[in-house]
């Protein structure tokens, strides 16, 4: 891959490819080390591809598998982290901050197929195949975390009243 191709493809995709991390990680930090390494994989791998469709679909699988290699280190199963602030993404409408807030506090399992439904637009048969798993799991997933969105999200408007 030459490197106007490998500039191009990051330019193009790491946004996608920090959100995919960020929602599966849940730390700034932690998903931008996903992002590095994903894209050396990109970089020293000899990889040729269909089209665009086929880079982010390779990415968003990369990057999901790297935050799985994250979550299974040794380093990340025996160290707790302290309170780091998180940069979190700036919000004009209360609500959508108020949402974000309740997506971020989902658990791993749930936020990613989230993620990709949602924002990334992918529908639950596209999901499954890039986290290898069946549709019904990724269906089953999407209504579990929105039954604990509906939850949350009535936890905090009755708050607020």
């Amino acid at each position: 891959m030459s490197d106007q191709e490998f500039n191009r493809i990051v330019g193009q995709y790491a946004d996608i490819v920090y959100r995919v991390a960020l929602s599966y990680t849940g730390a700034p930090q932690d998903a931008e080390d996903v992002v590095q390494t994903t894209f050396m994989k990109l970089l020293t791998g000899n990889r040729e591809f269909r089209d665009e469709e086929h880079i982010r679909r390779w990415l968003i699988r990369v990057t999901v598998n790297e935050c799985n290699s994250l979550w299974s280190s040794f380093w990340r199963r025996n160290v707790e982290y302290s309170d780091v602030p998180a940069t979190e993404p700036e919000f004009s409408i209360e609500e959508r901050q108020d949402l974000y807030q309740a997506v971020m506090n989902l658990p791993a399992k749930c936020r990613i197929v989230v993620h990709l439904f949602y924002y990334e637009d992918y529908s639950s048969k596209e999901i499954a195949a890039l986290l290898h798993m069946r549709e019904a799991t990724v269906r089953t997933r999407l209504v579990r975390a929105r039954k604990l969105l509906r939850q949350q999200l009535k936890e905090a408007w009755e708050d607020e009243e």
